[in-house]
């Protein structure tokens, strides 16, 4: 679950980040994503892949008529996925 300190970690990258668009961008990770495949890890993937990975995926999703996934959910999602992701915490 992400923390005040995430949230303060992940300003570097995203001014004005706060706890709740981390919380946010958890839980569309978490049911969204999930829909098409299991669950998986921020640490998973680096900043770099994230940034290719998410639009790709929602992009699919919308295509194959899952699930539209907006760009203010993408945004979160990605927030999440690099804030919590290896590039901030130094490893996979």
């Amino acid at each position: 679950m992400p923390s005040q300190s995430d949230a303060e970690r992940g300003r570097s990258k995203f001014p004005g980040l706060t706890v709740d668009d981390l919380n946010q961008g958890e839980k569309l990770f978490n049911t969204k994503c999930t829909q098409c495949h299991g669950p998986k890890r921020p640490k998973s993937w680096t900043e770099e892949q994230w940034r290719k990975i998410v639009p790709a995926m929602a992009e699919k999703a919308t295509i194959s008529g899952k699930k539209e996934i907006t760009q203010a959910d993408q945004d979160l999602v990605l927030k999440y996925v690099i804030t919590m992701g290896p590039d901030q915490h130094g490893k996979r």
